[in-house]
């Protein structure tokens, strides 16, 4: 089974309750897809996040394929 989230900006500090969930998915067996409409602006996240973010699909500002 695979399951998509989609969010206006992900990861965000306020969404460690999603990147929680999502792991326990994953480690459940289902794949997750991971899609944000814009990738949060946060300067400072955590290391967890930072993870989350490199596999997230941004919507906006991705341009064409």
């Amino acid at each position: 089974m695979r399951v998509a989230y989609l969010t206006n900006r992900y990861p965000s500090i306020s969404h460690s309750f999603i990147r929680r969930e999502i792991e326990a998915l994953e480690r459940a067996g289902v794949g997750v897809a991971r899609f944000t409409v814009r990738i949060s602006e946060h300067g400072s996240i955590a290391d967890e996040d930072r993870r989350e973010a490199e596999k997230t699909r941004r919507i906006v500002g991705a341009g064409a394929p």
